[in-house]
């Protein structure tokens, strides 16, 4: 993830979300709440893809750093709904949740949904670390960015196909 003024800092926890707003067909890139980028989006309509959900593997390389939670929604939310949720537990029951990765499971090889929809993850390789200043967090998931990931698979509550929010 890069901006203008550089990428993610180092060392430092930062909040991440990528809006997908079809309505105004704009993709819209926040950081710790603020807009870094917004740019036109040429799709009319999300498509599903066949492919496996993962955490932490992108389409070219690994995440390296720490993943404190994963939420997915249904919906494009708000700049003032990502600054007021940031910081704070979901309670996983939220109108647009689609997915809800706390990752504050602290052991074990399993990162589990909290949305209720039961999309569980396989942790491959990563490591638990501490976490955070969210509350009440402990735990946060360690990526070496070298095979470090979570494979949630494709189950049809992570095929968002409108509006979405990924943080």
């Amino acid at each position: 993830f890069s901006t203008a003024d550089g990428m993610v800092p180092i060392g430092q926890w930062t909040h991440i979300a990528i809006v997908r707003d079809l309505g105004r067909k704009l993709l819209r890139w926040y950081r710790n709440g603020e807009l870094v980028a917004e740019v036109a989006s040429v799709y009319p309509i999300g498509a599903v893809s066949g492919l496996p959900m993962f955490f932490g593997q992108g389409y070219v390389d690994f995440f390296s750093g720490h993943l404190a939670e994963i939420r997915l929604w249904s919906i494009a939310r708000s700049q003032a709904q990502l600054q007021l949720d940031m910081r704070r537990r979901l309670l996983g029951s939220e109108t647009g949740l689609a997915g809800y990765w706390p990752l504050d499971e602290g052991n074990g090889p399993i990162a589990y949904d909290r949305s209720g929809r039961g999309s569980n993850g396989s942790i491959v390789s990563a490591q638990w670390a501490a976490g955070p200043p969210i509350q009440p967090r402990s735990e946060a998931l360690g990526c070496d960015g070298a095979n470090d990931y979570v494979s949630v698979g494709n189950p049809a509550a992570v095929q968002v196909v409108g509006d979405q929010t990924i943080e």
